[in-house]
């Protein structure tokens, strides 16, 4: 499934010239080491940068035009995000997921999930259902468009953004971390447009079934929506029931 290692790297002075124009997008107002993590964040993102490509200190602090202090932070702060591991002495090397981690992933991801949209369910309103109906749409625009980046943003900002709704702060600060982990993954993995399609469109199932307060239903739409992507299919949905075992809040 994974066919990033189909992709060519970019020549070097192209790839230096991406580089720097993602370190020269963000302002100053940011530090040095928030610049050159935003900077590679959007590089890896963009596979401009491509899993498993080593990154050198010297190399980037002399394309950003600063010394190797700021670049060494900005570069720990992306292996605390889970995009690079450092290499001692060396620098830093772009993370490669295998389906081992994937699958792990999936079976932290797709409860919290769960239980970020039996929450919001209950304070979300009609306005709020409306937005994730638009996110869908422009999920939906992505892929018709081939945009795989766009589709991967669409698709994160969909999920985010009942995580918001559901009003649960903590839950919010992980899944933030873990989407940034979640669309790189999206990006390195490569499907038929017709899976994509098939994914995305069970956006559309979760709304309608938060609409109708139907807890079951909306589990049930998360995994079919997720565990495919995780490789998970064979781990039954019953598996999932754990992460009912809370309190509902009270409908509004």
């Amino acid at each position: 499934m994974i066919r990033y290692n189909e992709i060519k790297a970019l020549p070097q002075e192209e790839q230096n010239a991406k580089l720097l124009r993602y370190f020269n997008d963000w302002s100053t107002r940011f530090t040095l080491a928030e610049r050159v993590c935003n900077a590679m964040n959007q590089a890896i993102l963009h596979l401009d940068v491509l899993p498993g490509e080593k990154i050198s200190e010297e190399k980037l602090a002399s394309v950003f035009g600063i010394s190797r202090t700021p670049v060494r932070e900005g570069l720990r702060r992306l292996q605390d995000l889970g995009l690079v591991t450092l290499i001692p002495n060396r620098g830093a090397e772009v993370v490669v997921f295998s389906d081992q981690e994937i699958q792990k992933i999936g079976l932290i991801r797709i409860p919290m999930d769960m239980v970020a949209a039996q929450q919001a369910m209950y304070y979300a309103g009609i306005a709020d259902f409306d937005e994730l109906e638009r996110l869908c749409d422009a999920c939906d625009k992505a892929v018709q468009d081939a945009d795989l980046f766009g589709r991967v943003q669409w698709d994160s900002a969909f999920h985010l953004k009942i995580v918001e709704l559901s009003r649960n702060e903590l839950l919010l600060k992980y899944q933030n971390e873990n989407y940034l982990r979640l669309q790189y993954m999206g990006i390195t993995q490569f499907t038929k447009d017709q899976d994509s399609l098939q994914m995305v469109s069970l956006h559309r199932e979760i709304v309608a079934a938060m609409r109708l307060h139907d807890e079951k239903r909306v589990c049930q739409a998360i995994y079919n929506h997720s565990a495919p992507f995780h490789h998970i299919e064979n781990i039954e949905p019953h598996w999932f029931k754990a992460c009912l075992l809370y309190t509902s809040p009270s409908p509004r």
